[in-house]
């Protein structure tokens, strides 16, 4: 491990340089993984390059809306109203745009090397982010108990490669990560073995053909601790075990789920169905060794593994403090940025 007094954004994207250039002239086959920590928060003023920063000074970020705090937000994420809250929403596109630039050189290194012709590109990310969607700052953590809005689970997913689909292409179907995995396999070309049966189907053949129909009904399944989701292209059930509360959308006619539907007389049927498609897919696919609905996660932190792969009985992060409840008390109502005499930037850890 080494420290450097740099923008870890600019130190991910050129550590990737330096193994393209290194694995681009071997005669295996290669992957390289790229984890950057951008966009994650902090995104105050002194976090960021200038030249960064500076292409949003007069931007008046339309796109993430201002809503007054869910009244289960959490001090989990940053987050501000007024001024405050154009400084972050400022940090935030910065350090997006920090990333893209690298992204590029990336692509750019891939192209100098000569394999970008021959390389499986793929973009995406491990959770949304609400920017004031449904008056939340953060993603799943960002209330408590958890959330499961689109915003919080749905995530980006761009692909380039030899002979997958001609640029531009979108296909609208559902998928999930969990079908990335056989997707993987099936372009590379190699058998998809695994320990034991995973669930998830290649999405291959709609690389080629984005507007092909689903021979099957799709539906997504996410969990997040205490709190698990089913998502059909029109409904959406969140479970929140023990005690809830519940959440059932008709994504059709409310696709920003702002009018819940769970514990009307007239859904009930429609909630006992899905429960049990719920129940039955963790049931099929679920590790036994471990319930996390009997696991007091937090969304602050884990500290150990959970179920009976424990050895700690204390495994997770405190409980977050409710935004409503620091409300008298402005200097705590965000999560905690360390400072330093450097701009925290500067700090790669």
């Amino acid at each position: 491990m080494r420290y450097e007094n740099r923008y870890v954004t600019d130190l991910i994207g050129e550590r990737a340089r330096e193994l393209v250039r290194q694995y681009a002239g071997q005669e295996n086959p290669f992957y390289l993984s790229v984890h950057f920590t951008a966009p994650h928060d902090p995104w105050d003023a002194d976090q960021h390059p200038r030249e960064y920063l500076d292409r949003y000074a007069d931007c008046a970020f339309t796109a993430a809306p201002e809503l007054p705090y869910h009244p289960n937000q959490v001090c989990t994420c940053q987050h501000g109203t007024g001024e405050r809250r154009k400084e972050l929403l400022r940090g935030y596109y910065a350090a997006i745009t920090a990333m893209d630039h690298q992204i590029g050189l990336i692509l750019e290194e891939l192209e100098q090397q000569g394999v970008l012709d021959n390389t499986l590109v793929i973009f995406t990310s491990d959770n949304g982010m609400n920017l004031g969607q449904h008056g939340i700052w953060g993603k799943g953590n960002g209330t408590f108990p958890q959330n499961m809005y689109d915003s919080s689970v749905k995530v980006p997913m761009l692909m380039m490669g030899p002979g997958i689909t001609p640029p531009g292409r979108v296909c609208s179907q559902m998928f999930s990560h969990y079908d990335l995995f056989p997707t993987l396999c099936q372009l590379c070309g190699v058998v998809c073995r695994t320990r034991q049966p995973l669930p998830g189907r290649s999405f291959v053949p709609w690389l080629a053909d984005p507007d092909r129909e689903q021979d099957a009904p799709v539906v997504v399944f996410d969990e997040y601790g205490p709190v698990r989701m089913l998502r059909r292209r029109d409904r959406k059930l969140v479970l929140r075990y023990p005690y809830g509360p519940n959440e059932l959308y008709d994504l059709e006619h409310d696709p920003g789920e702002t009018e819940n539907l769970y514990g009307r007389r007239e859904y009930e049927d429609l909630v006992l169905e899905l429960g049990r498609e719920l129940d039955g897919w963790f049931r099929r696919w679920a590790d036994p060794g471990f319930d996390p609905r009997c696991e007091a996660v937090t969304g602050t932190g884990q500290h150990d593994r959970p179920g009976v792969y424990a050895a700690m009985t204390d495994r997770y992060g405190p409980r977050p403090r409710y935004v409503r409840d620091d409300a008298a008390l402005p200097g705590l109502s965000e999560k905690t940025v360390a400072k330093s005499d450097e701009p925290a930037y500067n700090r790669l850890y």
